[in-house]
Order: C-alpha cells, then sequence, then structure tokens
C-alpha cells in the first residue's frame, strides 16, 4: 500500500468540542501511523495546545503550528523546522498599542513559553 500523508485540523476537524478526542478518532489515526502512513496536525493553534492530542495518537510527525508560524518537530524540541514569530517586543507593543486605543477586548497570546492574557480564558486548554 502507497504511504500517505494525513494532515488534519484539531478545532471542527479531529476535536468536535475543546478537550474532547473520541476514542474512536484516535483509534482510527493510530491504525494509520502504525500501517506506515504519515499523521500530521495543521492548525492555528499553538504548541501548548495541540501537543495532547499529539501524544494521544501516538504521531511521529511535524506539527504545523499556530497558522502555519510554526513547524515543530516534537522528536526534535530543540529546534523549530521553521519558525516565523513577531518578537516579545513586538508582541508587547502590539498589545500595548491596541489597548491604549480601546481596540482591545480579549486577547490570548503565546510567544515561545511566556502567555499574554487580557482577559481569563473561557476554556481550560491545559487541564
Amino acid at each position: 500500500m502507497p504511504r500517505k500523508l494525513i494532515a488534519t485540523d484539531l478545532d471542527g476537524t479531529i476535536l468536535p468540542e475543546v478537550r474532547t478526542l473520541h476514542a474512536r478518532t484516535v483509534q482510527a489515526l493510530g491504525e494509520a501511523v502504525r500501517q506506515g502512513h504519515v499523521v500530521m496536525i495543521a492548525t492555528a493553534r499553538p504548541l501548548s495546545m495541540a501537543q495532547w492530542v499529539y501524544d494521544a495518537v501516538g504521531m511521529d510527525a511535524p506539527m504545523v503550528l499556530i497558522n502555519g508560524a510554526l513547524v515543530h518537530d516534537p522528536k526534535r524540541p530543540e529546534t523549530p523546522l521553521r519558525e516565523h514569530l513577531l518578537s516579545e517586543a513586538d508582541t508587547r507593543a502590539l498589545l500595548t498599542g491596541l489597548s491604549a486605543q480601546n481596540l482591545l477586548e480579549d486577547a490570548y497570546l503565546q510567544y515561545r513559553d511566556q502567555f499574554f492574557i487580557t482577559t481569563p480564558p473561557k476554556h481550560d486548554y491545559f487541564q
């Protein structure tokens, strides 16, 4: 059987609700991995909100994260395969500028291991 690439989004695709991954989905994607297919995540989420799905399924391919701004290989976590992120200074300036103009109602941003939250999150993705 030819090897195939299966790239999937998370929200609304394999996750019908926040933090809900059905056993049937884990089984189907895990079986594809065991058969030698490449199963990967392509999502708007940052790594901290996608890693649990990767682990649950038993994936071994890189992940495309933050709408393509980061390509991360969990087998080599020390070095991103591709990274195109705003700097921490630019992120802070953006939040400050939007807030000063009353254009910022809610924000949840992550820069590497730092989080910028202007209001409490509606969902707890980290439990």
